[in-house]
């Protein structure tokens, strides 16, 4: 029987131990090295090569995938498995882009981390079950449609339209807070709809929060994550955007 070799990399000693008990099961696998960090594994493949490197996202992930191209550079028959507590659109195109194998999402079954290390040495890329495929899809969408927001131009009038609108205020108060007629309110706001292409007020918030032209009290006041809604992409390289408000 063929071996398999091993690398994993987690700077959590607890999620670390987890993941090689799963694999010390299997009499075909074989652990190379147990990390902290992707920095340490370059000189790690000095000693063994593993055939299979499976690295937990770290927080400087834009940095963590130059270091893990570096390495599938200078030894090219390893293959590196990601793993990610969430991955949104924008990372996985920065993993398939710095040509990584494969991200398994870390709520995933225990025997789908070995279904992905067989795959990716047997089959090609491992990217995601199928229900998440469905999800990676809606969030392309949602970027086309950021896309399209961050080109919208509004009137100093529907700006401030807007503003009141996203405060929860109804036409007629909005009206007389801008001293208009409620019907220039209606107008102001059919207007907003065509432009941003949104459906209803609600949709309005969501494109002013997401343009960034209006600012919550505080972003732990919404619960981001459970909003599939687009969010702006980070100026330069990738952070996961765990507050979206700047």
């Amino acid at each position: 029987m063929e071996k398999i070799y091993l690398g994993i990399v987690d700077d959590e000693p607890i999620r670390r131990l987890g993941i090689a008990t799963q694999f010390k099961q299997s009499t075909k696998v074989i652990l190379s090295f147990e990390l902290n960090t992707t920095r340490e594994v370059s000189g790690a493949c000095r000693k063994r090569v593993p055939d299979v490197i499976i690295a937990v996202k770290e927080s400087a992930f834009t940095n963590q995938l130059l270091l893990l191209q570096d390495i599938k550079h200078r030894f090219a028959n390893v293959k590196v498995l990601l793993l990610m507590h969430h991955c949104s659109f924008e990372e996985m195109k920065l993993s398939q882009e710095a040509g990584m194998d494969g991200v398994i999402i870390s709520t995933c079954a225990p025997d789908e981390l070995v279904t992905g290390v067989d795959f990716v040495l047997n089959c090609g890329n491992y990217f995601h079950p199928c229900e998440r495929q469905k999800w990676m899809v809606r969030s392309e969408e949602d970027m086309l449609r950021y896309d399209h927001w961050c080109k919208v131009l509004l009137s100093e009038r529907e700006a401030d339209v807007l503003k009141l609108l996203s405060e929860g205020l109804v036409s007629k108060q909005i009206a007389d807070i801008l001293d208009i007629a409620e019907c220039t309110v209606r107008d102001h706001r059919d207007h907003l709809l065509q432009k941003t292409k949104c459906h209803n007020a609600a949709d309005l918030t969501v494109f002013a929060f997401n343009i960034g032209w209006i600012k919550p009290l505080h972003p732990d006041l919404i619960n981001s994550k459970n909003l599939h809604i687009p969010k702006p992409p980070p100026p330069i390289g990738f952070s996961d955007g765990s507050a979206w408000f700047y």
